[in-house]
């Protein structure tokens, strides 16, 4: 009985600094776990700031703000809209100063933008003139007096006088392509009166010619032109032909 007596002293002694010693521990945890949630590390406090300051700075941005500085900055979604919807209302209004300037430069262009159109009797000049050389033979000239080109096709329709048939065509003398008149330019087409022979028949001195352009058909065209022959008339017979119309004189006359 003695040395229970004894032993149970010692016993409570030890429970109580046991139970002293843990919660002194549960008080320093506590009192650590405090401390570090107060003081976060720097490194932690630059993360979580910096997604704060940009939600903040797209919630506060006013409506139809100036995507051009975010642009600049390097946003480069935000830049291709941006880009995307200037370059659209610039590319318009430059189309209408554009189409603006085009239609002007064509309205008093010299009509070379122009479609070309028939030569007529309306649109030419018709001068008939004699030659020296070859002998028996008439230049005929049309010039564009229009303001548009036109296109000198076939041969001229020639008559003297009161002639029902037209003068016949030198077929060999046919160009590479149509003559084309810009305003102001000139096609000729030679006329031979007489062949140098004499062998031609119903010989007489014609005072006028009337001359016909022709259609793309190669039919007549509208209009003609009554020109009074130099020199008070000329000679001709069955043997008179006429040229297509050529670019240059000088390939006129050589038939």
């Amino acid at each position: 009985m003695r040395v229970l007596a004894f032993r149970r002293p010692r016993v409570r002694v030890l429970a109580v600094a046991t139970a002293a010693f843990a919660a002194f521990s549960l008080t320093a945890c506590e009192s650590g776990a405090d401390a570090g949630a107060s003081a976060p590390s720097s490194e932690g406090s630059h993360s979580s700031t910096a997604p704060e300051n940009t939600e903040s700075g797209s919630d506060t941005e006013p409506a139809g703000t100036d995507r051009s500085t975010d642009g600049a900055s390097g946003n480069g979604k935000d830049t291709a809209g941006s880009a995307n919807g200037t370059g659209g209302s610039g590319g318009t209004g430059g189309g209408d100063k554009g189409g603006s300037a085009g239609a002007s430069g064509s309205g008093s262009g010299s009509g070379s933008d122009a479609s070309p159109v028939a030569c007529t009797a309306a649109n030419t000049k018709i001068v008939v003139t004699s030659v020296s050389r070859p002998i028996n033979h008439l230049l005929v000239t049309a010039t564009n007096t229009g303001k548009v080109p036109c296109f000198a096709y076939h041969a001229p329709f020639l008559r003297f006088d009161a002639a029902q048939a037209a003068v016949p065509v030198v077929d060999a003398s046919v160009p590479q392509a149509v003559v084309t008149l810009e305003p102001g330019e000139s096609a000729y087409a030679g006329v031979m009166t007489a062949a140098a022979t004499g062998e031609g028949e119903g010989g007489r001195t014609a005072r006028k010619v009337t001359v016909t352009l022709a259609a793309r058909s190669g039919d007549a065209g509208p209009g003609s032109s009554t020109v009074t022959l130099p020199s008070g008339g000329v000679y001709v017979d069955s043997t008179h032909t006429v040229t297509y119309w050529q670019q240059e004189m000088d390939q006129a006359l050589a038939w």
